[in-house]
């Protein structure tokens, strides 16, 4: 059962991400972003979260300057 809990929990927060983080066609994606797809190791879902949060850092800090 914990399994199965789990699982939707997962899911669940997948699901609410991909409404948080929109799929965006014209952005500005440092080149840290892109060494992001190397790392095929992890999930697509996974990778778009932290493409997220680098650009977002990114523009953070660009707007600090």
């Amino acid at each position: 059962m914990s399994n199965q809990l789990l699982e939707y929990a997962t899911n669940r927060i997948i699901e609410l991400e991909s409404l948080l983080l929109v799929d965006v066609t014209e952005t500005v994606w440092p080149t840290e972003v892109g060494m992001v797809e190397s790392a095929g190791d992890l999930p697509a879902h996974h990778q778009r979260r932290l493409k997220h949060h680098i650009n977002r850092m990114w523009l953070k800090k660009m707007i600090s300057r």
